[in-house]
């Protein structure tokens, strides 16, 4: 039976995985090859740039228990109180391209996570109605959208009645609210989360081997992206096997949240933003250890989860297969934070031997 594997080479270690056979890691295949013949293409010496996010990575370990404006955000260079102007002036940009109602809200220092999820909400409904900064979904509605937003992200404009506003300026719109999305979640990195601090306190070591693009320029949008998307019916025949196999997960493209950070953020997670899959734009996870696995078992994550009946395949990672042969530590990547090297959305670069990636995919027997 033939396999598709994807090669992983960094400075003097490799890692192999094995993809599984399913309609996700199809599309997924098909967008990191459109990648790759990007870069051949356009004589770019990129691939996959490392990054670590811990598998719940809103606001559980560092944090700041007083907000104060002069509180410094050092992987950005910018103080909390810059971040808060960053936000508002995002937000006046916004105003100035639409004809109707303006934006309902404005960042100010020391606002709870209620607001930062207004804003945040605001920012994904202006964004894939056109039209609206809020919807009135009613719960069931959010059940039958958050199904179907899985192939058609804007069928939310069938459920609105009434426009809140018209597009005057639509390229200076979306750059406006995509960096009120970047700047609200730098400021969120910085609120305490009771939820993640006693998560991190029950479940050590909730770290995860992040290998996405370089595609973003500091403000927050894609220089270059590509995409596709799956159906509800298509993502469910994409779990197969033992879940607990596969360590080997789709990366965050998510225009909202997932749901791990819908909990740590207070959020409610029948929103319609809040899903496990929106993009797959051919980035991967890798969950390199038992603790986080144990998270989707008995938590009390997956005891919210479940006061609310979302389906399995609704809230856990989405799989892409298994790691098969390994001779990396994962759990030494560490970042340099006094160098100036970063990628190109300001975020720090790793130490040796994640600074530099080679990937290819393979084809070959099961192993």
């Amino acid at each position: 039976m033939d396999i598709n594997y994807l090669n992983l080479e960094f400075n003097g270690c490799k890692t192999k995985i094995e993809l599984l056979d399913t309609p996700v890691v199809h599309k997924w295949i098909d967008v990191y090859n459109q990648y790759k013949e990007y870069f051949k293409t356009n004589n770019l010496d990129y691939d996959y740039k490392v990054e670590s996010y811990p598998a719940f990575h809103s606001n559980s370990g560092s944090y700041c228990e007083y907000l104060e404006s002069n509180i410094e955000i050092p992987s950005y260079k910018i103080t909390l109180g810059e971040c808060v102007d960053e936000i508002n002036q995002a937000i006046q940009d916004a105003n100035t391209c639409i004809d109707g109602k303006e934006f309902p809200y404005y960042a100010y220092l020391g606002m709870p996570w209620e607001q930062t999820n207004l804003i945040h909400r605001c920012f994904t409904t202006g964004y894939i109605t056109r039209t609206n900064w809020k919807h009135n979904l009613t719960g069931a509605e959010l059940i039958e959208f958050k199904k179907i937003k899985y192939s058609d992200p804007h069928y939310i404009k069938n459920y609105i009645k009434i426009k809140d506003f018209t597009i005057i300026d639509f390229d200076g719109l979306v750059n406006a609210i995509e960096r009120i999305n970047k700047w609200i979640h730098v400021y969120e990195g910085v609120v305490k989360s009771r939820r993640g601090e006693k998560l991190f306190q029950n479940h050590l070591n909730l770290s995860s081997l992040v290998l996405d693009w370089d595609s973003y320029t500091p403000s927050g949008e894609h220089t270059f992206y590509f995409s596709d998307r799956v159906s509800y019916e298509e993502l469910k025949q994409s779990f197969i096997g033992n879940y607990e196999e596969q360590n080997v997960v789709l990366g965050v493209s998510i225009l909202g949240k997932d749901y791990e950070t819908a909990f740590c953020d207070y959020d409610n997670p029948l929103e319609y933003d809040i899903t496990n899959l929106d993009n797959i734009n051919g980035s991967i996870t890798i969950i390199n250890n038992k603790s986080t696995k144990d998270i989707y078992r008995e938590s009390k994550y997956i005891d919210w989860i479940n006061d609310y009946n979302i389906e399995r395949e609704m809230y856990l990672p989405v799989p892409l297969g298994k790691v098969v042969e390994n001779s990396c530590d994962f759990n030494s990547l560490t970042f340099d934070f006094d160098s100036d090297e970063r990628w190109s959305n300001g975020s720090f670069k790793p130490s040796p031997p994640f600074n530099n990636v080679k990937s290819w995919i393979s084809v070959g027997k099961l192993l």
